[in-house]
């Protein structure tokens, strides 16, 4: 059941994606964060005790998350746009930011693991981690899709 509903959630991710254009405001969504919030509630099966502490703690995990989120996806339109004319400087510079991104995120997660498993057990927040593991992979794997592979303009001399 619950592998259904994460499925079904990354297909309509995967669709609002497809339909709308690569750009922050459009991964960032309030209905997708509301169909994400939904999937999560069923999966998690959260008891009456559980409940009113991880929901709070989810909300504060996400906020944090959109806006790192919403930083690499700009940064990601941005090279979308230059790819046909992108530099090796610009290019590195975007690898380097890609990498902050993902040590900050990782730092995000681990922080967090451990406060989710202050107010629900380990199990569930377990549980959670990989909610949140397999929607990001959904979502990036369309993102990539999404980002045309265009001939880089490089230099005939590495």
């Amino acid at each position: 059941m619950n592998k259904l509903l994460i499925t079904i959630f990354c297909a309509a991710i995967c669709a609002q994606i497809q339909a709308q254009e690569l750009d922050s405001a459009s991964y960032f969504d309030s209905e997708m964060k509301l169909e994400k919030r939904k999937i999560v509630e069923l999966a998690m099966q959260l008891n009456e005790f559980e409940s009113p502490n991880f929901w709070p703690l989810y909300i504060e995990f996400n906020s944090k998350l959109d806006k790192l989120d919403e930083n690499w996806l700009f940064l990601l339109s941005e090279a979308e746009k230059q790819t046909g004319s992108l530099n090796d400087e610009r290019a590195n510079l975007i690898w380097r930011e890609f990498n902050k991104y993902m040590t900050e995120r990782q730092r995000l997660f681990n922080t967090y693991y451990s406060e989710f498993s202050k107010v629900i057990p380990s199990s569930k927040t377990f549980r959670y981690f990989m909610i949140e593991n397999k929607t990001d992979a959904v979502v990036n794997a369309e993102l990539v899709k999404e980002l045309e592979v265009k001939e880089l303009n490089s230099p005939a001399e590495h």
